[in-house]
């Protein structure tokens, strides 16, 4: 990539331009239009301009950030994020660029790229996007929904040259859950066993106080962040573990910050279901388009009204909710859960695609290697097996993850 921070080109495509511009000052220059073209082409809220600036602030805050534009003539039609960082798998660095704003446990489901209107202009920005990426040893594209437009492109590494493809797999979940045009469709295609169940829990309920639900606007969302926080810290404190925010250091900070520029636009918020002045639970989301984004619960610890199934009523009551608000569909996070499923998830593959450059693959292949044992052993066995046990044992408070592992996770 040219040093300077605009860098761009007009190749054998026409029109087609590709600028590389460095920095957080050059995304606030460039946020008006950033926005028009993610309503534009249907992308994930990760793509937002107020989310890449509080990611790169809080996640991203060790790499350089990258942002790469598409123009077809005057109009931006494309863009890519990236953090561009070096990684150092023991005595061999590697240079690696990944795409900025994305988390583990929420899927890629949708690129700023037109996509959905003009395909083949689409294929070629991505693989010219791709080109501008000249000094780096891999791109990690990572994680991604089964079935994300543009993901062949990726994947089928010829057409997405000179990279190589050193991993392109599918090895985890997600859970999503269509939604129709009204809430009565969506009840009916429940089991009569939930549809029952809920009816039951609602008026249970009812009998214990007024319900009510409540979306934090932008003047009320901070502070009802911080109380979902300790709520959600209190739920899983009383299990023995930290909770996302106990568990991430920077989760909070990120929070805040993602909350303070996407709340006033309302694709930030905080949906909480009252029973009188009792909080029954409390969801944690974003929304982008018709897509809405569920990150965390947190419920009651009160015993009388745990009874009463205030988690189930709660889902029902959001889903409800959404479907007023034209959602069409939720991104409930990694992982199966039998309950999101009943509720009418479906199971969606995820995984990474990871790219390596010319004479650079046995680089790459060696940091997946380093990477991919670092999960196995600090992660899988030790901070999700071995560590509970021995802090149970021992009467210890968790520990938060470290910022390693998470760099490292490609």
């Amino acid at each position: 990539m040219n040093a300077a921070t605009d860098h761009g080109h007009i190749g054998a495509e026409g029109q087609l331009r590709i600028e590389t511009r460095l920095g957080l000052a050059a995304l606030a220059a460039v946020a008006p239009a950033l926005e028009e073209c993610l309503s534009r082409t249907g992308g994930d809220i990760y793509f937002a301009p107020g989310w890449v600036q509080s990611w790169a602030e809080t996640w991203g805050s060790h790499g350089e950030l990258r942002l790469v534009l598409a123009f077809d003539d005057a109009q931006l039609v494309g863009y890519l994020p990236f953090l561009v960082e070096t990684l150092w798998p023991g005595p061999i660095p590697v240079r690696l660029a990944r795409l900025a704003g994305t988390d583990l446990g929420h899927p890629v489901m949708g690129l700023p790229l037109p996509f959905a209107t003009l395909p083949d202009l689409a294929g070629q920005c991505l693989q010219r996007m791709l080109a501008e990426l000249d000094d780096v040893h891999a791109v990690a594209f990572s994680p991604l929904a089964a079935g994300l437009p543009g993901r062949d492109i990726l994947g089928a590494g010829r057409s997405a040259m000179p990279f190589n493809v050193a991993a392109d797999d599918q090895r985890h979940q997600f859970t999503f859950m269509p939604l129709p045009g009204s809430f009565d469709d969506w009840l009916n295609e429940l089991s009569k066993s939930r549809r029952r169940e809920y009816r039951k829990d609602l008026t249970a309920l009812a009998e214990a106080g007024t319900l009510s639900s409540r979306r934090t606007t932008a003047d009320t969302a901070l502070r009802r962040l911080d109380a979902f926080a300790d709520l959600h810290g209190q739920q899983w404190q009383a299990i023995g573990k930290a909770g996302h925010f106990g568990d991430w250091p920077d989760a909070l900070p990120f929070a805040r910050a993602a909350m303070v520029r996407l709340a006033p636009s309302g694709r930030a918020w905080i949906d909480e279901h009252w029973c009188g002045d009792t909080l029954l639970s409390a969801q944690y989301g974003f929304s982008q388009g018709y897509r809405t984004y569920w990150w965390l619960i947190g419920r009651t610890l009160d015993p009388d009204l745990a009874k009463l199934g205030v988690g189930r009523v709660g889902l029902v009551e959001r889903v409800r909710d959404l479907i007023t608000r034209d959602c069409t569909g939720i991104e409930a996070g990694a992982g199966e859960y039998d309950y999101k499923l009943s509720y009418g998830g479906t199971l969606v593959p995820m995984g990474r695609i990871v790219l390596a450059a010319p004479g650079a693959l046995w680089r790459v292949q060696w940091l997946l290697r380093v990477c991919d044992t670092v999960d196995l052993l600090y992660y899988r066995i030790w901070f999700l097996k071995l560590a509970p046990r021995i802090r149970s044992r021992l009467g210890l408070r968790p520990r938060p993850l470290w910022r390693l592992w998470r760099r490292t996770r490609l």
